[in-house]
């Protein structure tokens, strides 16, 4: 909104860089496919389990740093020997079986992402399925809504031109090294433009956009959030296993543990029962 706000001051429309990294293949969650194969093909799942088990303790982190530790710890949580790899990797709150701990018996769902198999398939292995994905859980569910939110907020125009579909359909006939050609993304779209930048600037690794949500929940937004681990709350709700969401809640309360993305899930959550579901 920030960002907008002050863009608004001087035009009236702006183009985003949106649909970059889905076009042409710049996360590195990207390298799943190939992680999970090497990974799954050399370790057997019953020693994976005893992996994650015995290094999980020395993975955790207390602040929202979102570091090494962090990714070593998502990544080690999203390896999968069923297929479902790439949902685990985008599953930034909780797991499937996380969530099964979490609940109430009569509020747990099989497959969860049913909706978005139907539509994308349901062994999704290559670089084209993960964009498909994306395409149609992160940026229409989140990315674009975010933008497009905060820009009409004040009444700037925003576009993105990296989504023009004849793109999309041209990345998507391309064989998957010109998207990513081993280890190096977005390979064909820096080679069509090197020239333009100084030697290494494409080089440089990804600095992420984000806000301090660990902290804020910490902060400011704490009496929120413990009235909504309350006791009665909880149990009118019928909805969450208490002595689990009160943990992982007070957890991050007191430090011990950063539990960022699972405790802004159920806050959000909890926001939109109160002040929606229960006004109903």
């Amino acid at each position: 909104y920030l960002v907008a706000h002050k863009t608004r001051q001087f035009v009236k429309v702006a183009l985003t860089g949106d649909g970059g990294d889905e076009v042409f293949g710049g996360y590195n969650k990207y390298y799943m496919g190939k992680l999970n194969t090497k990974y799954t093909s050399l370790v057997p799942e019953a020693i994976h389990g005893f992996i994650k088990k015995s290094t999980f303790p020395f993975l955790s982190t207390k602040d929202d740093k979102r570091g090494k530790r962090f990714k070593a710890k998502r990544l080690l949580n999203a390896l999968n020997y069923e297929g479902d790899f790439y949902y685990n990797i985008v599953s930034l709150a909780f797991q499937a079986e996380e969530v099964d701990a979490l609940l109430k018996n009569s509020w747990r769902k099989e497959n969860t992402f049913r909706h978005y198999k139907s539509i994308v398939g349901d062994n999704n292995r290559s670089l084209t399925d993960f964009r498909n994905i994306d395409k149609i859980m992160s940026l229409e569910g989140d990315m674009l809504v975010k933008v497009d939110r905060t820009s009409m907020l004040t009444s700037l125009e925003s576009r993105a031109p990296f989504l023009n579909k004849k793109i999309w359909d041209f990345t998507a006939q391309l064989p998957e090294d010109y998207l990513m050609k081993g280890w190096n993304k977005k390979y064909l779209l820096k080679e069509s433009f090197k020239k333009y930048f100084p030697d290494g600037f494409l080089d440089k690794s990804k600095k992420g956009f984000g806000v301090p949500v660990g902290d804020w929940l910490r902060g400011h937004l704490a009496p929120e959030l413990k009235s909504y681990i309350e006791p009665n709350f909880l149990e009118s709700q019928n909805i969450f296993n208490p002595a689990e969401i009160r943990g992982i809640v007070e957890r991050h309360l007191t430090g011990k543990e950063d539990n960022t993305f699972r405790v802004w899930t159920f806050f959000c959550f909890q926001k939109w029962y109160k002040e929606t579901y229960m006004a109903l």
